[in-house]
């Protein structure tokens, strides 16, 4: 799909579902609380979807995909998030960066793995007076594999991965 038409959809999406995002914040008296009940909503509704892993080009869906089917992987969370604080006027950015797991010997003190490609995004929110950095997919503990929705540790979405700091 390209850009134009990823736009197109995107800002289509802001329009119609406009009433959907102000509903998730109703009631939120500053914009951190805003952020925040959008994290949340995000983190809680979504499925990280395992099996999109395995099939080709198939990883980034459109923000009207994310939100019907109500899972993806990273670049969804992070859409979906995007689509719901623009439209309710609070500025937000994805931020591309690399993740390294368990196959990724020696953490962040190996040196190859500060060289490693960018295979992972994060979002920033502007809350008027500083950015505050979140990542929902990993705040997330849902997961969609081989067919099935899990919650894997029956819990609600963390917090550990929300306003985060850089250094």
């Amino acid at each position: 799909m390209n850009k134009a038409r990823l736009f197109a959809i995107f800002f289509y999406f802001i329009k119609k579902h406009v009433g959907f995002a102000k509903n998730i914040v109703k009631g939120a008296n500053s914009i951190n609380e805003k952020i925040l009940r959008v994290h949340n909503w995000v983190a809680e509704n979504l499925y990280y979807d395992r099996d999109l892993l395995v099939i080709p080009n198939r990883c980034n869906l459109s923000v009207c995909e994310v939100l019907r089917e109500r899972r993806c992987v990273c670049q969804g969370y992070i859409d979906l998030s995007l689509a719901l604080l623009t439209s309710i006027g609070i500025k937000a950015e994805g931020i591309f960066c690399t993740a390294i797991n368990s196959s990724n010997n020696g953490g962040w003190g190996n040196k190859e793995n500060r060289t490693l490609d960018l295979n992972h995004v994060i979002i920033r929110a502007f809350n008027g007076d500083r950015w505050v950095y979140i990542d929902t997919t990993w705040d997330s503990a849902n997961i969609y594999e081989n067919g099935e929705k899990k919650n894997l540790f029956k819990i609600k979405p963390s917090l550990k991965y929300y306003d985060v700091s850089l250094q």
